[in-house]
Order: C-alpha cells, then sequence, then structure tokens
C-alpha cells in the first residue's frame, strides 16, 4: 500500500530535532569546559562540524540497518564498522604510523579522519605554542655568536617551525619544537589551514552519502524481499 521512500525519508528527518539538540547539549559541555577558543569563527565551526558528527554516525547507523536481517545482526555490525573507522581516523594511530597498507587507500575513505582533522585545524591551527621548560631544547651557541645568529639559517630552513625564546643571549640558547599549533598540525598531514574547511565539506558530501545509501540499501532490501514472497 506505501512506497518504502516516504519512509525511509521520514525515518531520517524524523531524528534531525534529536540530533539537534543533542549536539547543542554536548558541544555546550564540551567545547566551553575545554578552555577552545570562543570567538565566532572558532567556535562557530567547531559547532557545524558536531552537528554534521550528529548526523554522520546516525547516518551510517541507518544504513546498516537498512540491509541487515535483524535488530541483534544490526548491533553487531555496527560496532565493527564504527571500530574499524576509528582506529583509521589518525587519532588511534597517527597517520605516519599507520601501515602503509591501510594509509593510502583506508585512511582517506574514513569520514571521521576528515571530521577530526577539521576540528583540530578549527581550534589549533593559529593558537601559539608555549613549551614547559622541560620541553625545550637548551644548548650553547658557538663561540663569539647569539642564540639569534646561531639558528638564523637554521629556522630559515628546516627548522622555520621552531621557536627561539632567546636570540640575543650567548649561552643557553632555548628552543621550543614547535611555534604554533599549525605548525604542530603540518606533522599529522593537515598542511594547510584551509584544510579546516575542506574537510569539513567533505564530511558534508559523506552524510549525504550515506543517507543515500540508505535509501539504496532499502531498495536493495525491498527487492530482495519481495523476491523472497514471490
Amino acid at each position: 500500500m506505501y512506497h518504502w521512500a516516504p519512509f525511509v525519508a521520514g525515518l531520517i528527518v524524523s531524528e534531525f530535532p534529536y540530533l539537534l539538540v543533542c549536539a547543542v547539549l554536548y558541544y555546550v559541555c564540551w567545547y566551553f569546559t575545554c578552555g577552545l577558543p570562543t570567538s565566532a569563527d572558532h567556535a562557530g565551526s567547531v559547532f557545524f562540524v558536531v552537528v554534521m558528527y550528529e548526523c554522520l554516525y546516525t547516518a551510517i547507523g541507518q544504513m546498516i540497518a537498512a540491509y541487515t536481517p535483524n535488530a541483534v545482526f544490526a548491533s553487531l555490525v555496527n560496532p565493527l564498522v564504527i571500530t574499524t573507522l576509528v582506529s583509521f581516523c589518525g587519532v588511534m594511530v597517527p597517520y605516519s604510523q599507520i601501515e602503509p597498507f591501510w594509509r593510502y587507500w583506508m585512511y582517506y575513505i574514513d569520514p571521521f579522519n576528515y571530521l577530526m582533522s577539521s576540528l583540530l585545524v578549527f581550534t589549533t591551527w593559529d593558537k601559539p605554542v608555549h613549551c614547559k621548560p622541560e620541553e625545550l631544547a637548551v644548548f650553547d651557541p658557538a663561540p663569539n655568536q647569539t642564540c639569534g645568529e646561531y639558528l638564523d639559517m637554521y629556522q630559515l630552513g628546516m627548522g622555520v617551525a621552531t621557536s627561539l625564546l632567546n636570540p640575543d643571549d650567548t649561552t643557553d640558547c632555548r628552543v621550543c619544537q614547535y611555534t604554533e599549533g599549525g605548525d604542530y598540525l603540518r606533522t599529522l598531514n593537515l598542511e594547510e589551514r584551509y584544510y579546516g574547511w575542506k574537510n569539513a565539506g567533505i564530511v558534508v558530501v559523506f552524510v549525504i552519502g550515506i543517507y543515500g545509501l540508505v535509501f539504496l540499501m532499502m531498495k536493495l532490501r525491498t527487492k530482495a524481499t519481495k523476491k523472497a514472497k514471490s
């Protein structure tokens, strides 16, 4: 009597209000208590990604549920899929340490990779880095040179990300490995600031695509059910 498409659309749309409520509650409890930047460009960008996160994991669950034969099977498959995605998104294992076989394909098709990288860029990129005393590299420059003179060429080359705290001293040069957050993020395969919105946009594409797969999976399941009945 009823077509399957409105049913699926209703299942998806009906979840948006409570997903938004969950996103607001999670965001308020987490973002501001961590002392993250409160300016609109930082806080607003992160809130957008949090909303997309709510949609993303729900869409993945709905996609799995749309084709699995029963709730028990879906409850077994869903953790397997989520665990796999979390394992290869660059958080559990940094990009440089992921085995090459997985690094060059699994990492790039993982939506959580783009989700986490956009959050890191929005919250960390332009933040100054302040090293603790035990984190500094301390050494003496060459004779008759200041720390700034001694490290001049180094900081113009491979040490461009470093921060020299006492360039005019002639002893005990103190160097911090990073100057700002972006210097650290480049070690995580996040090369430029625009990666934040680029990766957030990719998350949106994943969300739309996975919701599309919900319709596809339900259509395939409906066809399979009709064949079984016939």
